[in-house]
């Protein structure tokens, strides 16, 4: 279901042993896009595969976009929380690298 608020996801399978956020120009989607008005999902075991994507529980990427707007100017922090890579992008300028393979980690950056 789409969700004009929300963000989009595009769902992705990448190489095995893929070290680093894909370049999403060079995959073909998998499936149908998939919709959330947050990114939250809490620590679990994806054995199973993740919740509402894929049977795949590693070796797939999703890449979110949406819009928000600032009702008010000033400094704000992001923060990611990934296992694995994650890179936060806003107006086209990379704000959050939590890039690489590695176990649960966070990473913020301000804009």
């Amino acid at each position: 279901m789409v969700i004009n608020s929300g963000l989009r996801g595009v769902v992705y399978h990448v190489r095995h042993n893929t070290t680093h956020v894909p370049n999403w120009q060079k995959l073909k989607p998998v499936g149908a896009p998939i919709y959330t008005t947050e990114l939250n999902i809490p620590e679990q075991s994806f054995t199973q595969g993740f919740p509402g994507v894929t049977k795949r529980f590693e070796w797939f990427a999703i890449d979110y976009t949406g819009k928000f707007w600032i009702g008010k100017p000033g400094i704000y922090v992001f923060t990611l929380t990934s296992d694995d890579g994650s890179n936060l992008y806003i107006d086209g300028e990379l704000v959050v690298d939590n890039d690489g393979q590695h176990p649960v980690q966070s990473k913020s950056g301000s804009v």
